[in-house]
């Protein structure tokens, strides 16, 4: 029986574990684009990747004054 509820109780943390990590994780990370520093729109673009509205390249960039 103890055992049975220890397996329980880990997979209830590892869940509450998995899901702080990718609600604070994912953002922080997808908002450090090298090449929107300065910009005069890196506050908007910064606010429009966190809300999932857009990506940056694969390469880490955004290149935001590409036509």
């Amino acid at each position: 029986m103890n055992i049975k509820r220890c397996l329980g109780r880990s997979w209830l943390l590892l869940a509450l574990v998995l899901c702080l990590v990718f609600s604070f994780g994912i953002s922080a990370l997808a908002v450090q684009f090298a090449d929107i520093q300065g910009h005069w729109a890196a506050g908007e673009i910064i606010k429009a990747v966190e809300k999932g509205y857009i990506k940056g390249y694969p390469d880490g960039t955004f290149k935001p004054d590409r036509r």
